[in-house]
C-alpha cells in the first residue's frame, strides 16, 4: 500500500514548477489557475515579459503575429509598461501551451517532435522541474 501523504487542513497549494520557463516573470499559477490567469491578464504583463519570453523560449517569429506586430517592431514591445488585455491573454495562453507541451514531453517522452524543434525547452524543463502538482495538463 502506498504511503499516504498528510493532508493540508488549510488546503494551501503546493508550489507549481515553472517547467523550463524560470526566466519569465509570470507566476506559474497563472498557467493553471483561471482566476490567477485573469488577474494576471487584466493589468497586462510588462513588455519586459515579452523580452524574457523571446530570450528563454526563442522563436522570435512566434511572438510577432501573437502580438500583432512586425519583426522589426517587436523590440518596441519590450519597453511597454503593460500589454493590452488581448495581447496579454494571447501571451499567457502561449505560455500555458508551452508548459503543457513540456510537461507532456517530461512524462510521456518527446511528444509531437518537441525535442526536434525546441530541444532547449525540453532539456531545461527536465533539469529544473520537480514532480508536477495536480491540476497541470
Amino acid at each position: 500500500m502506498p504511503e499516504e501523504l498528510p493532508r493540508d487542513p488549510k488546503r494551501r497549494s503546493k508550489p507549481i514548477p515553472a517547467l523550463g520557463m524560470e526566466g519569465i516573470d509570470v507566476s506559474p499559477r497563472a498557467l493553471v489557475d483561471q482566476s490567477t490567469f485573469i488577474r494576471t491578464a487584466r493589468p497586462g504583463p510588462s513588455g519586459n515579459v515579452v523580452r524574457q519570453a523571446v530570450g528563454v523560449l526563442g522563436h522570435r517569429e512566434l511572438f510577432v503575429p501573437l502580438l500583432g506586430t512586425t519583426a522589426g517592431n517587436l523590440s518596441r514591445y519590450y519597453r511597454r509598461k503593460a500589454l493590452g488585455q488581448a495581447q496579454s491573454e494571447a501571451l499567457l495562453d502561449t505560455f500555458r501551451l508551452v508548459a503543457r507541451l513540456l510537461l507532456s514531453a517530461i512524462w510521456n517522452g518527446p511528444a509531437i517532435g518537441l525535442t526536434r524543434c525546441c530541444p532547449g525547452w525540453v532539456a531545461n524543463a527536465r533539469s529544473t522541474s520537480a514532480t508536477p502538482s495536480r491540476g497541470v495538463g
